[in-house]
């Protein structure tokens, strides 16, 4: 297994880490790996902050036995983020459709003069 997920990240990590490089590179952001990607790729990684001149408090790539936590935690946030934005969504739908009746009594009271 470990061979396959060596040959894999040979062939295919620089396209990987290359927009964590490009964000390295630019200094105008504080820059983190947090991803189950970080263990197979953390020496391009650690590679790409050492190209930038980036200093150990001026980037983090998560420690290994902490990838799988923040997978979680983030998983976790977008799926509250999801469920909140679906709740609002649903309640603006509603809303409306509470309006549009209203709307309609009111133009048939003005149509019988009042």
């Amino acid at each position: 297994m470990r061979e396959l997920i060596d040959n894999e990240v040979e062939e295919t990590g620089e396209d990987l880490v290359a927009p964590t490089a490009e964000a390295m590179a630019s200094h105008e952001s504080f820059v983190m790996d947090t991803g189950g990607g970080v263990v197979g790729l953390r020496e391009m990684l650690e590679g790409a902050a050492r190209a930038a001149n980036r200093k150990d408090d001026d980037h983090l790539i998560m420690p290994d036995e902490l990838t799988g936590i923040a997978n979680s935690l983030g998983l976790w946030a977008l799926t509250f983020f999801a469920a909140q934005q679906a709740a609002q969504a649903s309640l603006a739908v509603e809303r409306e459709s509470l309006r549009l009746p209203a709307a309609v009594a009111v133009a048939g009271r003005n149509g019988n003069g009042r």
